[in-house]
């Protein structure tokens, strides 16, 4: 990563609420585990095994929870479904380390992140059906993955529930059990079916569920994407509704409506117009976000099966959700690592970092469990005292956070190369003069250099920088000279 000294800008992909089914590109990677590289297949599932559990309870309790408000029946973990989504987690993070472009194929029409084409030590077999198989589940069974999350399993669902076809894949009425499995950043959920017989509830179910509060306010990225004319674009949050298989839903009107009363503009997918979807859905696209914090009122009127149907019911948006800390001023030393805790953020981050003394060359992105840290180490060089402003800004969020790092001069040090190169260019009267001067103060200090061919210009130019610096600081101490 490279960052400048005075301002640099590092993009990280995050979207709390973007569905990435293939291909998603992070923008800054942590750095390479070389331990990992070097266990077997059974080591690393064994040392990922306590942490994806956690992420498998939270994964299901979220997805049961979607399913019970939308009067769906819960899944329960099964454990060949769990080792099936564990290992073709690890197949994935292995194959993507090497190769970012490696799952942007598709086979068959379906993305190729779900199939192993590569034979190695990591393959488990080359469909989800193989995969199950060996691990002797007999049942029928779908996938749902992402790329490049960092998110929890309660975030990997919403991020699943924010887009039409993950959704699709998720709800279907006739899953009863599940698997989650994740190593590195890529979550997978297998789901499988079973019982004999299917949830047919007395009418069509819809999300987001009645009176209930939603935490994604969109999805970009999908694969395939569903309005591919707007691929680049954000999307709204889908409005769906769902019907046993065997019913077949004839939409005749579907509207969103926000609190000033306006029709939220959007598109009708369909199984007419959109052939990857089944007869018995249809989803309402908005086609920008949502607004954090506002209620909407959906209605739709459609033939389930031939006979008329109208439904009306409103949901409510979470308020934005971005949160970073800490914040204000941090006080750091030379060589630590400052951890920033970045929470359920929409879209990708931005970190704008103003320096005024040594730049940072080494950042880090490092997966926590409920969502981003972002660590930051001090350069050693910044013994003789630094400072950084950091600015936090979401892409879908209101307002941005912002942070500052201080780290103190230390104590009878400053850069005796520095000086040394001050000193020799002094002596020498034919040289063009360096002056360093610097102002401290509780801590806090700034610095400036000026060269020219006048000695006591020189001096008197880093003082007059030196004391404006300050001023801008707050500092009242005067500067000196070296």
């Amino acid at each position: 990563m490279k960052l400048s000294s005075i301002k640099a800008i590092v993009w990280v992909f995050m979207g709390g609420c973007v569905p990435v089914h293939v291909g998603a590109q992070p923008f800054a990677n942590p750095p390479v585990n070389r331990l990992a590289q070097t266990q077997t297949p059974a080591q690393r599932i064994e040392a990922a095994q306590q942490k994806s559990s956690v992420e498998a309870d939270s994964a299901l309790a979220q997805l049961n929870a979607y399913r019970q408000a939308m009067g769906l029946s819960v899944l329960v973990k099964n454990s060949p479904l769990t080792a099936a989504a564990l290992r073709h987690s690890l197949y994935r993070s292995v194959i993507l380390a090497g190769n970012k472009e490696a799952e942007n194929f598709d086979v068959d029409g379906t993305p190729g992140s779900h199939f192993q084409m590569v034979q190695n030590a990591f393959f488990t077999g080359k469909t989800l059906k193989d995969r199950v198989a060996q691990e002797g589940y007999k049942f029928n069974t779908t996938e749902v993955s992402t790329s490049g999350s960092r998110k929890s399993g309660a975030e990997f669902i919403h991020q699943m529930m924010a887009s039409v076809y993950h959704r699709s894949g998720v709800l279907g009425f006739q899953w009863d059990e599940a698997g989650f499995g994740v190593i590195d950043k890529e979550p997978v959920m297998v789901l499988g079916a079973s019982r004999k017989t299917a949830d047919i509830p007395a009418q069509p179910v819809v999300f987001p569920p009645p009176e209930s509060v939603v935490e994604p306010i969109g999805f970009k990225n999908e694969r395939p994407d569903p309005l591919p004319d707007r691929a680049a674009q954000w999307k709204g949050l889908p409005i769906s509704v769902h019907a046993a298989k065997e019913q077949v839903l004839d939409v005749r009107k579907f509207e969103l409506v926000n609190e000033a009363g306006q029709v939220v503009p959007g598109r009708l997918l369909t199984h007419g117009n959109d052939k990857r979807l089944g007869k018995n859905e249809a989803y309402l696209v908005p086609y920008a976000p949502l607004n954090f914090g506002q209620k909407y009122q959906a209605s739709i009127s459609l033939l389930v099966a031939g006979k008329p149907h109208d439904m009306g019911w409103g949901f409510r948006v979470a308020s934005d959700p971005f949160n970073v800390k800490p914040t204000d001023v941090v006080v750091a030393k030379p060589d630590d690592a400052i951890v920033f805790n970045v929470r359920k953020n929409m879209g990708s981050l931005s970190v704008s970092m103003e320096s005024s003394g040594q730049k940072i060359n080494d950042g880090a992105l490092v997966p926590e469990q409920d969502g981003f840290d972002y660590a930051i180490k001090i350069p050693k060089a910044c013994d003789t005292g630094c400072s950084y402003n950091l600015k936090f800004s979401g892409e879908l969020n209101a307002k941005a956070m912002v942070s500052r790092i201080e780290v103190p001069r230390q104590s009878g040090k400053f850069p005796a190369g520095l000086l040394n190169s001050v000193e020799d260019l002094n002596k020498n009267a034919s040289a063009r003069h360096k002056a360093l001067a610097y102002s401290q103060q509780l801590g806090k200090w700034v610095w400036t250099s000026v060269a020219g061919s006048n000695k006591k210009s020189v001096e008197d130019s880093a003082l007059a920088g030196c004391r404006q610096m300050a001023l801008k600081e707050g500092l009242a101490e005067p500067c000196l000279i070296y």
